[in-house]
């Protein structure tokens, strides 16, 4: 049987036995992590310790790579220099804590949106490729 809820732990408190009721996902969510939250149900006021996630990464934000052609094929082109070099952006992670989450890309522009783990936009990764020349 498919539902879209948790069973929370405990007992009823009309007989003891094991609770098996479900509570929806909206209503467990909104009322867990203070959003709605009702003391009478029992739901404190403050359970932000349940909402708040360490997030540790190390990215490999940019990096390029290089490289000045010879002086003796750059002279006979008539440049006094060429730098050839190719740069990539967002090219991996390192570490991270959030499998699918990239802290530097949110679902939205408020501040609401901006601490929400709920299916972050892709990061782009992006490779880029340079010729620089001197006359």
């Amino acid at each position: 049987m498919f539902h879209d809820g948790v069973i929370l732990p405990g007992v009823k408190s009309s007989d003891g036995s094991p609770n098996d009721i479900i509570v929806d996902a909206a209503t467990y969510y909104m009322n867990t992590f203070t959003w709605g939250a009702n003391p009478a149900w029992g739901i404190p006021y403050s359970r932000y310790d349940d909402a708040v996630r360490k997030n540790d990464y190390i990215k490999v934000r940019e990096m390029s790579l290089g490289y000045n052609l010879p002086k003796s094929m750059v002279s006979k082109l008539n440049f006094s220099s060429i730098r050839i070099s190719i740069t990539g952006f967002n090219l991996f992670y390192v570490y991270r804590t959030f499998k699918d989450f990239d802290a530097e890309t949110t679902l939205g522009t408020n501040w609401v949106n901006a601490a929400v783990v709920g299916g972050s936009t892709s990061a782009e990764r992006s490779i880029g490729f340079t010729i620089r020349t001197s006359f």
